[in-house]
């Protein structure tokens, strides 16, 4: 039940109001100190918490890096050796007779190479973002 509280009612709670005895402060202190004795044990529980998680997840985005980087090379290494390929499939064409079709073929190996380069580069400038 909600009471309206007027000037009359408020100033009859204040009449009430009584001074506690010493006995009464002295374990008030002591409650409080032991209050304060568990809040500072729970709030250094969960600042070692938040601590461990911070952690947990710097190690995570670490590894997610690392993992990242390891793609971009392998596909970087897959890149070289697909042009290496193309550029050895052309000087073959070339040195046995097909002079345009070993053009063709190099030149557009190393354009897919440079393409992949550059994609490359691209995407990982834009991840860091």
């Amino acid at each position: 039940m909600i009471t309206k509280i007027n000037r009359a009612t408020a100033k009859s709670e204040a009449d009430a109001c009584v001074v506690n005895p010493p006995a009464a402060v002295a374990t008030n202190k002591s409650i409080e100190r032991q209050r304060a004795k568990e809040l500072s044990k729970l709030l250094k529980t969960q600042v070692l918490h938040f601590c461990q998680m911070e952690n947990r997840a710097l190690d995570a985005r670490i590894e997610f890096t690392k993992m990242s980087f390891v793609e971009i090379r392998i596909g970087l290494c897959c890149a070289l050796l697909i042009g290496l390929f193309g550029i050895a499939a052309a000087a073959y064409c070339a040195t046995h007779g097909a002079q345009a079709t070993g053009s063709i073929l190099g030149s557009t190996t190393i354009i897919k190479c440079m393409n992949i380069l550059i994609r490359g580069n691209t995407d990982g400038q834009r991840k860091d973002r």
